[in-house]
Formats: structure tokens, C-alpha cells, sequence
């Protein structure tokens, strides 16, 4: 619900740097002071092997658990309060790991060499094991927390076999992440830092226009959601967002609300063709390439 008028929140905990050299990652978080304090992250690391996530991760592992470890990040963007937002810091990596490392645990279970095969192909983070995590968020959410929700992205990277590390994104609204990567100077024959970018991931929200047709073929069949801008009595304001269509008449109604995000956790009262169903991406960072990745909410881009 955010904080009283002139009162700052505690922002002890709201930076932390740290390394996990086994994994070839350094990470830094800082989370900017505001009156609200709806906002949260995460950073710990998975193993595949216990199903459990851990604070810090030991300096020295063995050659199994460098394949059986990830490194996990989260960023999650709240609103109507903090508690959704708290919520997925608190259990969504843990939940996807959880179900990642039974997912895992099964497959090791087969001896058959088709079984093993399929075993080595298989994603670190299966997408299935995160869309899980998301929508037993949301749902939670909202039963729990009924006036909040939250965005959310999460990073994960994981060693593989030959050295290369594999990265994996997912995320639900308007939070993002950009890659940075070296770009390499011919004439110079020198690697200028980091100045090639690019987004790794694409905001959910009626501009793109998959999620716009997505939101009237819904509307074809549930009827709760329309989309258009806010108005005030100078105009219209800002981009499109998502209205949800209440019952009854419609001028008046305290739940004709809207929200500029196609996808978040939880935010019972708005339209349900916003949907808490993640996106992904995954890719490879080589052996010997260095990479910067920067996830942040959208206040931030």
C-alpha cells in the first residue's frame, strides 16, 4: 500500500553486489529509494540437485555441481501495494527451481540410452516449469492480495558442458532486460567496451501488436476488456491501456479500472485477458566472451 506521507522506507537491504566465479558471473543491485516501496528483487542460486535455493553460493564446486548450479535474478515492478511484488521475491524462483530439479530428477531416473539423449538436450529451465511458477503466483495473488499485482522478470545462467554458459529470460509486463556485448573495431583491431546493444526482452502492452489482437480475441469470447487511452478533462492521456469491461452500466462503476500492462502476477480486479503467462528467451554466452546484462523495471527505460 506503500508508505505514509513523508516517511522514507528502510533501504538497508536495497543494494547488493556479489560474484559467483563458478558460474563466470559478478552481479550489482540497487534498488532506488521511493515514497511507495512497491518494488522488489531477488538474486540467489539454484541447485538442480537439492531443488533449493541458497543466498550465496559456495566458491569451490565440483565439476557436477558447476552443471547442476544457476544463477537466478529477479526484478519485480509492484502496484496497489507491495505485496505481489514481495511475494514472487520470496517464492517464485524457488518454485520454478523446485520444479526444474523434479523435472531433472525424473529424467535421470530412466537408464535407457533414448531417455539419457533426450536428458543432454533438455533446457536448464524447462519453459513449462516457469510458466508453472507464474501462474501458481498469480494465483495466489489473487486470492491473497487482491488490490496489488506485480511485473516480473527473471535471469537465469547455468554452465554448460563445453564452457559456455546458457541464459535464459522470462518475463511478464513491462520490466526489461538489454544485452550489451563487446564491439569489435577492424581498423583498431581492438574490442571497444561494451557498446553493441540490444533488448533481450519486449514489453507486454497494448502497443505491441500480438498482444492487441491477442486482447480482442479474448474479448470475442469473455467480453470484459476494451482498449483505449485514459482521459482527463484536458484530453486523452498517454498510451493505450486495458479496461476492463464491468457489469452493468459502465460510467461510474468504482471497477471500470485500467492497467498500461498486458501481462502481470495477481491484479484481481482488472480484465482477465491480462494474464500472468510468461515469455522467454535463451542464449549463449561463449567460454571465452564477456557480456553485460542489465534487467530494471520500467522507470528505469
Amino acid at each position: 500500500m506503500g508508505n505514509s506521507a513523508g516517511k522514507m522506507p528502510d533501504f538497508k537491504e536495497r543494494n547488493r553486489t556479489g560474484a559467483a566465479a563458478a558460474l563466470g558471473v559478478t552481479y550489482a543491485v540497487c534498488q532506488i529509494p521511493t515514497y511507495k516501496d512497491e518494488d522488489r528483487f531477488d538474486v540467489s542460486f539454484g541447485s538442480f540437485h537439492s531443488g533449493t535455493i541458497h543466498e550465496k553460493m559456495p566458491d569451490r564446486l565440483s565439476s557436477l555441481d558447476r552443471r547442476d548450479t544457476v544463477a537466478c535474478f529477479g526484478i519485480y515492478d509492484g502496484h496497489g501495494g507491495s505485496e505481489v511484488a514481495r511475494l514472487c521475491s520470496q517464492s517464485l524462483v524457488a518454485s520454478i527451481i523446485r520444479r526444474s530439479a523434479k523435472r531433472k530428477r525424473l529424467a535421470r531416473r530412466t537408464i535407457d540410452e533414448q531417455a539419457s539423449s533426450q536428458e543432454e538436450e533438455e533446457e536448464a529451465i524447462p519453459d513449462e516449469c516457469i510458466g508453472a511458477a507464474y501462474h501458481e503466483a498469480d494465483s495466489i495473488s489473487k486470492t491473497l492480495y487482491k488490490h496489488a499485482g506485480a511485473t516480473a522478470i527473471n535471469l537465469f545462467v547455468s554452465n554448460n558442458e563445453d564452457g559456455s554458459r546458457s541464459v535464459k529470460c522470462a518475463w511478464a509486463g513491462d520490466s526489461r532486460a538489454s544485452l550489451h556485448t563487446h564491439a569489435f573495431s577492424l581498423s583498431s583491431r581492438r574490442t571497444k567496451n561494451f557498446r553493441k546493444s540490444s533488448y533481450i526482452s519486449f514489453d507486454h502492452d497494448p502497443t505491441r501488436e500480438d498482444e492487441r489482437e491477442r486482447i480482442k480475441e479474448h474479448n470475442k469470447i469473455y467480453n470484459d476488456a476494451y482498449i483505449r487511452k485514459r482521459t482527463s478533462p484536458q484530453g486523452d492521456i498517454g498510451p493505450d491501456a486495458i479496461f476492463r469491461i464491468p457489469k452493468g452500466s459502465e460510467q461510474n462503476n468504482p471497477y471500470n479500472i485500467s492497467i498500461m500492462m498486458s501481462r502481470s502476477i495477481g491484479d484481481y480486479y482488472h480484465s482477465s485477458a491480462v494474464i500472468s503467462a510468461p515469455e522467454t528467451t535463451t542464449f549463449t554466452v561463449q567460454k571465452d566472451e564477456s557480456v553485460r546484462i542489465v534487467l530494471a523495471s520500467d522507470g528505469l527505460w
